[in-house]
């Protein structure tokens, strides 16, 4: 009922490709809808329900419906009037990124040698596609899909490398529990929803690898405790040692305001190497 009301400027829009309204662009005409549905759509507004997440699962972005994809470049707009997004969605019935994708990948098959998107194929690929799909021309399909997934961001489109490709395992501590620095979302696309957003939704996928060290330090901390004779105060101080000219010797007085302790001393050392010197790795 919400994709038969479309407002006027979309009145070119076919309706079957419009299957959910919080994961696709179109409008539609709220006072035409029933009141139960006007009141969901009302909610869903005020309370900003929305698509949300740091990064998506695979699964997930393959399961987004890719005609007027909510987060595609508007230029998408544009490829759904075409004869070959036509064929696909008669034809090919795609609906979803994954199907998008499965599609754009037969470009890569060695069997597929067409490279000029105007010209007819003969392949095996190509053949099955007219014979099983009616497919009027089936190397334009395929590129087709493939600008379809090209409108996509980064953090959209599941071509990409992804959070979860590289993300490892929960890390077991020693306490007993895991620690979990997973970001991905996974399981159904239901799961991506959140409540009370507000905002621009953020399209940026952030690179969290962890780089590998190009260089391991080995530094040697010492907490120094004594007491002066001459006024009975006790000072404490430490000192840094490294291997390699690094410019990380330190030799320090912990202030009179602190605990006067070699275990302070050995603290301070430790947090002016975090601060100064934050790719170390081996440290005693």
């Amino acid at each position: 009922m919400i994709a038969h009301q479309g407002t006027k400027a979309e009145i070119n829009i076919p309706k079957e490709i419009k299957s959910n309204i919080f994961l696709q662009s179109f409008n539609t005409k709220k006072y035409m809808l029933l009141p139960d549905l006007q009141r969901i759509l009302n909610v869903a507004k005020k309370t900003g329900v929305r698509v949300e997440g740091i990064a998506f699962s695979r699964d997930i972005l393959q399961s987004h419906p890719i005609w007027y994809h909510s987060e595609a470049n508007p230029r998408l707009c544009l490829l759904t009037c075409s004869s070959a997004s036509l064929c696909l969605r008669e034809n090919h019935n795609l609906q979803m990124v994954g199907e998008a994708e499965e599609i754009s990948l037969l470009l890569d098959n060695p069997n597929h040698e067409i490279t000029n998107r105007v010209n007819r194929c003969i392949c095996y690929i190509c053949e099955a596609m007219i014979e099983n799909m009616e497919c009027r021309n089936s190397n334009e399909c395929m590129h087709c899909a493939k600008d379809l997934l090209d409108t996509l961001l980064r953090k959209w489109d599941p071509c990409y490398m992804l959070l979860e490709d590289y993300e490892e395992a929960p890390e077991q501590l020693n306490v007993g529990f895991e620690f979990d620095r997973h970001v991905t979302i996974h399981g159904p696309v239901a799961n991506t929803f959140c409540i009370f957003t507000e905002g621009r939704v953020s399209n940026v996928l952030p690179d969290l690898r962890i780089a590998a060290p190009t260089t391991i330090v080995k530094v040697t901390t010492s907490g120094t405790y004594c007491e002066v004779t001459s006024t009975n105060e006790s000072r404490a101080g430490t000192g840094i040692f490294t291997t390699g000219e690094n410019g990380l010797e330190r030799a320090l007085k912990v202030l009179q305001s602190l605990h006067q302790f070699d275990q302070v001393g050995g603290a301070l050392a430790a947090k002016i190497l975090a601060d100064c010197q934050p790719q170390i790795y081996s440290t005693q």
